[in-house]
């Protein structure tokens, strides 16, 4: 029993390793470069089919809505954990995905944010990623970017 609960236990604490929440000019600080993991995940969506990850109609048309219900799940447990935006506010964010649809990195970026709404935002996704599996599976690691807007 105890051999079974320690395993348990390293699998979740390398699951929380492995996930990396990050603005990108505080990860890029640390002497990361963005254009690395871009090397080393493939796109979800391409406008060349032969660099995207998923190139059939219904396969984009079931990433996109699955890309969607996740920011808007995310929308809702902001909600939940009372974190509110005093005004609308855009932002841009980029998530890396591995095979089996969990995330590796979720990097973000906001115009006008003070710190410690960014750090509040930070750990609150932290805490989201640590349950959320992406419901879509691939093949190899795949990646998203997208604007985004919270109200």
């Amino acid at each position: 029993m105890k051999k079974v609960l320690l395993v348990f236990i390293i699998c979740l604490s390398q699951r929380s390793l492995s996930q990396l929440v990050s603005s990108f000019s505080a990860y890029e600080a640390q002497g990361n470069k963005v254009s690395e993991l871009d090397a080393r995940y493939k796109s979800a969506l391409h406008t060349n089919l032969d660099l995207a990850v998923f190139k059939t109609e219904d396969e984009q048309r079931f990433f996109t809505e699955a890309y969607q219900n996740m920011l808007a799940e995310f929308g809702s447990f902001l909600a939940k954990s009372d974190f509110s935006w005093e005004q609308q506010t855009r932002g841009f964010n980029r998530i890396y995905f591995n095979e089996n649809g969990t995330v590796d990195y979720f990097l973000f970026d906001f115009k006008n944010l003070d710190a410690k709404k960014a750090a509040t935002f930070q750990q609150l996704l932290s805490e989201f990623l640590k349950t959320y599996n992406f419901p879509i599976k691939s093949k190899v690691k795949f990646a998203q970017c997208s604007p985004v807007v919270y109200k």
